[in-house]
């Protein structure tokens, strides 16, 4: 079993990975990845001496857990990472490549002083939705199944991810997964579904331009998606006077 006081101050605390100065922010849902009892021991014991930090160094924090297969040379583009970098590279009017996008991924994504911050609502990661291994790894109740989980979270993250965004005021924060569109709502306030780029939902929350979009490994995502929420971002909320003062 895993350390469950130890386990419990994770879920409390983390929130994901970047720069909570970035103009960027990406919302998901959950970290993908591994989930066994050794690779979460792993993450939580490398979390707790590097410091317990809120918010970690994406590329630090995967070379230091040895989860950083997507940031060694010859690495391919990792399927979410991919789709928030073309948006961002767009955002800023810098060429889309698979050459600078892999440098993006290597170097920039997630830094601590960078520009993106890429945070998750549950702190929890999964390999997929039916995937809950955590009932044979804790004995916290609250972790018996998901939807005990996110019962017991729900409240408490989107307050603590609204609460980041009123005090650090991005100036765009994006949030992806259509089907949270309900949780997304809780953190952004009221969303408007706009006519074009299609599929793209708007708000305002204080000084923040909010997004909703499509998950990257939504049955039908396209490149040619992502390629046109970057350049909305771009027209939207970089190029054009914002109805609010700049941060």
């Amino acid at each position: 079993m895993i350390d469950d006081d130890l386990l419990l101050r994770f879920i409390d605390a983390f929130v994901g990975y970047g720069n909570v100065a970035a103009p960027y922010w990406f919302i998901g849902m959950e970290e993908g990845g591994d989930s066994s009892h050794a690779s979460l021991m792993n993450r939580v014991t490398v979390w707790r001496d590097r410091g317990a930090r809120a918010v970690e160094d994406l590329r630090d924090y995967h070379l230091a857990t040895r989860l950083s297969a997507f940031l060694l040379p010859g690495a391919r583009l990792q399927p979410t990472w991919k789709q928030l970098i073309r948006i961002t590279l767009l955002a800023q009017g810098q060429p889309v490549t698979p050459q600078t996008m892999l440098a993006y991924q290597a170097h920039q994504l997630g830094r601590m002083g960078g520009e993106t911050a890429l945070f998750e609502l549950y702190p929890l990661p999964a390999t997929s939705l039916n995937h809950w291994p955590y009932a044979s790894l804790s004995t916290l109740p609250m972790l018996r199944d998901r939807k005990t989980y996110r019962a017991a979270l729900t409240d408490q993250r989107c307050r603590l991810l609204g609460e980041l965004i009123d005090t650090h005021r991005p100036r765009v924060v994006i949030m992806y997964g259509a089907t949270y569109r309900n949780l997304w709502a809780r953190i952004a306030g009221p969303l408007q579904d706009i006519v074009a780029p299609a599929g793209i939902a708007i708000g305002l929350r204080g000084a923040s331009r909010m997004l909703a979009i499509q998950h990257p490994g939504a049955w039908g995502a396209t490149d040619a998606y992502f390629d046109a929420v970057g350049r909305y971002v771009h027209e939207s909320c970089v190029r054009v006077p914002l109805p609010f003062p700049p941060t």
